[in-house]
Formats: C-alpha cells, sequence, structure tokens
C-alpha cells in the first residue's frame, strides 16, 4: 500500500541519536518517511498493537532488552513490518546474526547519510512485502487447494490476505444467476451494513467488467465503518463472471499499483479453486441423482420380479398337474406342448430369478455360506436337470470330471448359480456342436496363489462350439444388463444379468472368472476357487 508519508518506527533510547538520525531523513528531498520515536521496547511493543508502519529501526541495546531477543519479540508482534538493525560499530558477523535472526538490513550509526538510510528502509520494505506477498500465496494456494467447499476456500482466502494486508478489509459478493444481484458470500473486517456505502449497479455496467474496478464511498453512514474506497477484482470462470473479489481502503492508505497486480493475480488464483470446487459439487450432485435413479431402477426391477415369479409358478404348475394326467388323458401332441410350455416357463422363472438376485446384490452384503457338499452328486444332479433340456437340441452336452472329487466346503447355491448361468448362456450362443462342462483341482498358479495365500483350486470350466465374441468385447460382458447386441433384431434373448451373476459369485466364494473366446470358434469361461478341504474350518463363512 502507499500513502504521503511512510511512518517508521525508531526505537532507539539514546536522545542524541534519535535526533541525529531524524535530521539527516529530514534532508532527504521529499521527505519520504515520518520518524515515530520510542525509547523502550515496551512502549514501541505498545504503538505496534495500535498503530501502522512501514518499518522499525533497532537499536540492540535498550534498558528493557538486550540483543536478538528484542527483535525476536517484535517479530512475534509485528512480523510483516521490516526491521532494520542499528548499532555503534561495524560488525560483519553481528551482522550476518542479525539477518539470520529475522532483520532485513543492519545499520551502523552516523556512518551513512540521509539518501543511503532511506534508500535502505525502501529496499527493506520491498523485500519484506516481496517475502509476505510470496508466503501468502504459498499458503492461500494450499488453503484453497486443500478443500472443494466453496464457503471454506473464501473463508481461507479472507483470512490469509487479511493478515497481509493489516489495514484493510475485504469481502467476496457473487452474482445471483437468477436475477443478476450480488450477494455477499464472504466478510473480513467489516460487516453486511458496511456494503450499503457502494454503488455495486456500477459494476454490472462496467465497459470492461473483466478488470479491477474502483468503486468511491457513495454515501456517509455514521453507523459503519469508514471505508473511503473499494477496489472490486472479478472473479472469472472461463466465460463467466462468477463475483468479486473486493478490498476497502482509506484515502491515506489506498492500494498502489504492485498491489493490485498482486491482489488481481490472487483473484485469478481463487477463481480456478472456485471453478474446481464447482466441478465436484457438480459431480457429487450428479453422482446422487445416478444412485437415486439407480435405487429406482432396482426397487422397481425387484417388486416387478416378484410379481412376475408368482404367475410364473402358478403357470408351471398347471402345465405340471397336466402333463400328469390328473385331469385328463392328454396325447403325446399336447404332451409336447406343454413340455415347451414347462421350458419356457423356466427360462423365463431363472431370468426373473437372475433381476431379483442383481437387485439385492446392491443391497444386501453377500457372504459365503459355506457346508460341506459332495462334488460328484452335486454335479450328477445338476446334470440331470439339463437332460430334457437337451434331448431334441443338435448340441451335446457332455460332463468331464473326475469320478472321484473330494469333499469340499463352499457355497452350494452360489457354486449352482455360477454353473447354471454358464451353461445356460453356452446354451444360448451354440446352435450345433457341443458344450463341455468340466471339474477339476489345481495347483493354484502363482498370482493366484500369491493372491489369496492358497495352494489348491477348484476350477470349473463351461466351454462351447457357439458363435464366439470379439476380443475387444470380453472386459464387457460381466457388467450388468450388458448386450453385446442390443438391437431390437438380436437373435438371443436375455437380458445381460447371467454373466455378471457368475463374476460377482465367484468374488464372494474367493475366486475368480476368465473367459477365452474369439469369433465363430466358441467360448470357454474359467472359474477358479479356493478349494476347502471337508472339515476344515476357516473364517469366510459360516
Amino acid at each position: 500500500m502507499k500513502e504521503k508519508t511512510g511512518r517508521v518506527l525508531l526505537i532507539e533510547d539514546n536522545v542524541g541519536d534519535a535526533r541525529l538520525l531524524a535530521e539527516v531523513l529530514k534532508d532527504v528531498p521529499g521527505q519520504p518517511f515520518e520518524l515515530v520515536h520510542a525509547d523502550l521496547v515496551s512502549s514501541a511493543l505498545d504503538r505496534l498493537t495500535r498503530e501502522h508502519f512501514e518499518a522499525i529501526l533497532l537499536d540492540l541495546s535498550l534498558p528493557d532488552g538486550q540483543g536478538f531477543g528484542v527483535l525476536r519479540r517484535l517479530l512475534d508482534v509485528a512480523p510483516s513490518i521490516p526491521v532494520l538493525v542499528l548499532t555503534g560499530l561495524k560488525d560483519d558477523q553481528m551482522a550476518l546474526n542479525a539477518l539470520a535472526a529475522g532483520a532485513q538490513d543492519y545499520l551502523v550509526k552516523g556512518s551513512q547519510d540521509g539518501d543511503f538510510i532511506a534508500r535502505a528502509i525502501r529496499y527493506a520494505i520491498q523485500r519484506k512485502e516481496l517475502l509476505e506477498r510470496t508466503r501468502a500465496l504459498r499458503e492461500i494456494d494450499q488453503a484453497i487447494t486443500s478443500t472443494l467447499d466453496i464457503q471454506e476456500i473464501l473463508t481461507a482466502l479472507l483470512d490469509k490476505t487479511g493478515a497481509l494486508f493489516p489495514f484493510s478489509a475485504a469481502c467476496v459478493q457473487k452474482i445471483n444467476v437468477d436475477n443478476g444481484a450480488l450477494e455477499s458470500v464472504a466478510l473480513n473486517r467489516m460487516h453486511e451494513k458496511d456494503l450499503r456505502n457502494y454503488d455495486w449497479s456500477r459494476l454490472s455496467g462496467a465497459v470492461r467488467p473483466d478488470t479491477p474496478i474502483v468503486l468511491a464511498r457513495s454515501t456517509q453512514d455514521s453507523g459503519t465503518e469508514a471505508w473511503d474506497a473499494v477496489v472490486a477484482f472479478p472473479l472469472k470462470l472461463k466465460e463467466r463472471i462468477w463475483g468479486y473479489l473486493c478490498f476497502f481502503s482509506k484515502k491515506e492508505r489506498e492500494f498502489g499499483a504492485e498491489e493490485l497486480d498482486f491482489l488481481s493475480a490472487l483473484a485469478a488464483q481463487v477463481a480456478v479453486a472456485i471453478h474446481n470446487a464447482e466441478l465436484y459439487a457438480g459431480t457429487v450432485a450428479l453422482a446422487e441423482d445416478l444412485r437415486r435413479s439407480n435405487k429406482v431402477k432396482d426397487d422397481f426391477l425387484s417388486i416387478m420380479s416378484h410379481e412376475l415369479r408368482t404367475p410364473l409358478n402358478i403357470v408351471m404348475n398347471c402345465a405340471e398337474i397336466m402333463r400328469t394326467g390328473i385331469v385328463g388323458e392328454i396325447n403325446s401332441e399336447q404332451a409336447d406342448i406343454l413340455d415347451r410350455l414347462m421350458t419356457q416357463a423356466k427360462n423365463q422363472l431363472t431370468l426373473v430369478n437372475g433381476i431379483l438376485h442383481a437387485t439385492r446384490m446392491e443391497t444386501e452384503q453377500l457372504i459365503a455360506s459355506l457346508e460341506e457338499v459332495d462334488l460328484c452328486e452335486f454335479l450328477k444332479n445338476l446334470k440331470s436337470d439339463y437332460a430334457i433340456s437337451f434331448s431334441n437340441k443338435n448340441v451335446e452336452l457332455r460332463w468331464e470330471h473326475a469320478t472321484e472329487l473330494p469333499l469340499a466346503r463352499l457355497d452350494r447355491d452360489k457354486l449352482r448359480h455360477i454353473l447354471e448361468n454358464l451353461i445356460n448362456n453356452a446354451i444360448k450362443f451354440t446352435d450345433a456342436g457341443s458344450i463341455i462342462v468340466s471339474a477339476r483341482l489345481v495347483e493354484g498358479s502363482a498370482q493366484l496363489s500369491k493372491a489369496a495365500n492358497q495352494s489348491r483350486w477348484l476350477e470349473l470350466t463351461v466351454a462351447d462350439t457357439g458363435i464366439g465374441m470379439p476380443a475387444q468385447s470380453l472386459a464387457l460382458i460381466f457388467e450388468k444388463f450388458c448386450q453385446l447386441d442390443a438391437t431390437s433384431t438380436r437373435l438371443h434373448g436375455g437380458v445381460g444379468i447371467g454373466l455378471y451373476l457368475v463374476k460377482r459369485f465367484a468374488t464372494v466364494l474367493g475366486g475368480d472368472v476368465t473367459v477365452e473366446s474369439r469369433v465363430g470358434g466358441g467360448s470357454t469361461f474359467t472359474v477358479t476357487i479356493p478349494f476347502i478341504p471337508a472339515g476344515l474350518v476357516t473364517n469366510q463363512g459360516s
């Protein structure tokens, strides 16, 4: 900040030395500094708490303070004011010690003329201001980039700039996007009523709204602080003005050109932080909207799945009763129709159950419920369920596994869901050829064993000779509701739930699923889960 005459506090107990210094400074053209004398440290500290000074000239030998301890006491009270140490002897080591203790310069009494002393004071002020502004910019940058909350950004900004410009006030005015009015969103060293004294309409009518605008005090409200002018720096976010960063000053302490440049750069820095905060807030709001939308969708799917299961079960029960002949004899053609009806109803029920499982996964924590399972018996039962499905299909379903597989502890229901979904997926995309279901125990690969601290794994494979998939699609197929052919004319049914369930259930069981495929060459899905021998107690499930 600039003023007609800079005030310098001279702390010197020798009246003669003080008078001599005042005389030599008085001879400097323009009298750039007004010397204010204090002969004790205590009186100097008192004045520093009540008045503003551009610099301090300090004698290190005073009645109530000696040495660099006095310097540190002054810097504790007024850290932003540069201190020049005065001494009666030239001592280079003393000078170095003074600078190390926080002084800006070192002057020998009586050895320099007024021009030299004035120049030393001026340079000390400039160096201190540069250091303070650099430090302030760093602290402000850290403060406003450590949060994405706009109010916290503005509060931190005004706190830091308030320390840098202790004899000014500041506020942030935001433009209301609905009516264009200015709204105060942050204040420092002032109150809302102080803003009544300025004609803010000039900001909206500015010829260049992206440059600092100076507003003079237009009214004199005796109940408010007597700030004489305000400089408004636009906070520009890309192509729009978000609001203004405003600094208030008095006539005797107007902002200088360098300070205006500094504050303008600061406003640009703050605008970037506000823009980032708005982007983050928009992302959070969008994520919340998506979460709500997904919840509505999942709730709808869950309700519809429950509602659809009831009529499907009724259809299947009625068809089963008719098929057994309880309500009357049926001929072979009618039996064939009922078989097809049962098959389609079962397919639809599987689809509905898949949707229900998928929606529950979003709201319920999935855990593995381990029990003792005879793997050979498990696969035999699963094989019998598919016997009818393949009786009239030009596809061979083969089961290849050892006749004696050990008993294992695993989640029977989830393992069944995994294999059913993989087999159903293979059936859907294989018109001719074969589908091979295999199971075996393997020693874990280095990667799997290291990841899960597991040495033996149960490997389940479903391989088909169907249409296959392009390599670029393999990363997508385990996503919920994924359909590689989502057109209305697609040849294969389903809603894209099966493979999603396979992936999720395999993960819950502590394993993984991989796929190999090529267009026209079929697909091979491999599920690998930890093998836990029967009788071994683990903490994976109950």
